[in-house]
């Protein structure tokens, strides 16, 4: 793996974007040019999900989507879990995992927000890891990819750890399961393996690995971001720079399923294998779209956040009818205009989740009062009292708080 040194590159973010989550976009830095694929399906149409810009909202409701009913879970809050940055969250076997890139570690919630362990074993020790890249649950168990030391460690639903595999030839920066698979997804860098966006481990026999989407040496050019899988049941997709091909993960096969037109906003192809720098200045002063930032799936739909030098948008594609809403916010209006925050919402069995800091809340009261809140409708009046509390807890002091919603079939 190339370790790459990106000051220059934030700074000129820095300057060029007017928003905050440009920072984001610029933690790696990566090549584009991906081409071929080492497998295919049987089935290599793919489907355009056109952006009229046109036909943007200001704000879409997706109160219509989900049940009228919402599961509130504020996850326990004790010294020995205080969580100070969410890296993940998976809702599983009526458990919550959440990482944690502060703390290095994964804490595990019942579904009343009560902690039930701890995964926290920092350290050069045999049995110890330098970080937690990523992390996935493959049965009852928990499995932590760290990068540095390229080992994945296996641990047991009460946190205490089975074993460790050396994948000393392969690298990635998320992962996720399908069946005895596990499949780990390169932002762009160099492996023993070469140059591929995507590989998969053997669970049953962990020195069997597969290379997928093989793509040109980077250098030290392209941009990347940092979140790259939409798992579905026993299917993902996965998105590259330039971040407008969804991949297809299925059936030990990777192959492009999605093409997501920017139209005029499209960043020009010529700029898309610049170096870094000069890509992204051209980007914000074309006030041009560089890619998906982030997409979410269900059987039923698409959720995509996507940006240019001014406004983030929410793109929500219906895979049965092919309609696309975009709007510049998308919220659920009976639960107080709740908006979908990027990188912040995912769905796992046909379920909306979504989870929220309390400081979320206190900002919302310190910028609409007692006033704004009654202006808000919520499903119940005990959900609104439920959110006045929140508002009114030390947002510094406290967990996230969970929400989860059914999606309507």
């Amino acid at each position: 793996m190339k370790i790459r040194i990106l000051s220059l590159a934030v700074m000129l973010s820095l300057r060029y974007s007017q928003r905050a989550s440009a920072v984001y976009l610029l933690s790696v830095l990566f090549f584009v040019g991906c081409t071929a694929h080492d497998k295919r399906s049987g089935n290599e149409n793919v489907t355009a999900i056109r952006i009229d810009w046109s036909n943007v909202r200001e704000t879409f409701d997706y109160a219509p989507m989900v049940e009228d009913s919402v599961l509130v879970i504020p996850l326990e809050t004790r010294d020995d879990c205080l969580i100070g940055e969410v890296s993940k969250v998976i809702c599983r076997n009526g458990r919550i995992y959440v990482g944690d890139a502060m703390r290095q570690a994964v804490y595990v919630f019942d579904m009343s927000g009560k902690l039930v362990t701890r995964i926290c074993s920092f350290g050069n020790g045999p049995e110890e890891y330098l970080s937690v890249t990523s992390f996935t649950v493959h049965g009852s168990g928990i499995i932590i990819y760290d990068s540095f030391t390229r080992k994945l460690f296996f641990f047991d639903s009460a946190g205490i750890l089975q074993k460790t595999e050396d994948v000393p030839d392969i690298w990635g920066m998320d992962m996720f399961c399908i069946k005895n698979k596990l499949y780990l997804v390169n932002d762009g860098s160099s492996s023993q393996r070469g140059f591929y966006h995507l590989f998969s481990v053997n669970l049953d026999k962990a020195e069997e690995h597969e290379a997928f989407l093989p793509f040109k040496d980077p250098g030290n050019s392209g941009w990347g971001t940092e979140s790259v899988i939409a798992p579905l049941k026993d299917e993902a997709l996965i998105y590259t720079c330039p971040f407008d091909t969804l991949y297809m993960v299925k059936d030990g096969a990777a192959y492009p399923a999605y093409f997501v037109d920017f139209g005029r906003k499209r960043l020009p192809r010529q700029y898309i294998g610049e170096e870094g720098r000069i890509a992204l200045k051209a980007a914000f002063d074309g006030n041009y779209v560089r890619g998906c930032e982030n997409v979410v799936q269900s059987e039923k739909y698409i959720f995509l956040r996507f940006g240019d030098s001014n406004e983030d948008y929410t793109g929500i594609y219906n895979k049965e009818t092919g309609n696309l809403e975009v709007a510049k916010t998308a919220v659920n209006s009976l639960l107080g205009d709740l908006p979908l925050q990027k990188n912040k919402f995912h769905i796992e069995d046909e379920c909306l989740i979504q989870y929220y800091a309390i400081s979320f809340w206190n900002l919302a009261f310190e910028m609409e009062g007692e006033a704004g809140l009654d202006r808000h409708r919520f499903y119940s009046a005990a959900l609104r009292q439920r959110i006045d509390g929140f508002r009114r807890m030390d947002g510094a002091e406290s967990n996230p708080v969970i929400l989860i919603q059914k999606l309507k079939q």
